[in-house]
């Protein structure tokens, strides 16, 4: 769902599914019940000391939905236009969940496409 969000350059939704998709994950590599919220949020407090790409994911998506300033320079960069925030998003994408950068490219080959 997340994919589909973001080639619709619905950047809320997309930052969103992404990040509870990586929650699910972390708390599935743990061994935990994706419906107890202490085990998502011990698999995520681990999974983002192991992975400093969630934790950028994290605080993105806060910003974008509660409406704060990023706390990074690379997230303040990102939001300064759509172009910037998709690449961003792409990139945590894949470095989150090891997406290629050829499957990457043609995605965003669809989405100039759409517009």
């Amino acid at each position: 769902m997340a994919d589909e969000y973001l080639q619709r350059g619905d950047y809320l939704r997309a930052v969103t599914y992404l990040f509870e998709a990586a929650v699910t994950r972390a708390t599935l590599q743990a061994g935990g019940n994706i419906s107890d919220f202490e085990a998502r949020k011990e698999a995520l407090k681990v999974a983002k000391a192991n992975q400093p790409a969630l934790q950028r994911l994290e605080y993105l998506r806060n910003s974008l939905a509660h409406g704060v300033r990023p706390r990074d320079d690379r997230e303040i960069r990102s939001m300064q236009n759509e172009e910037s925030l998709y690449a961003h998003l792409t990139e945590l994408r894949r470095q989150i969940f090891g997406v290629h950068k050829a499957q990457t490219d043609s995605a965003l080959r669809v989405r100039s496409n759409l517009n």
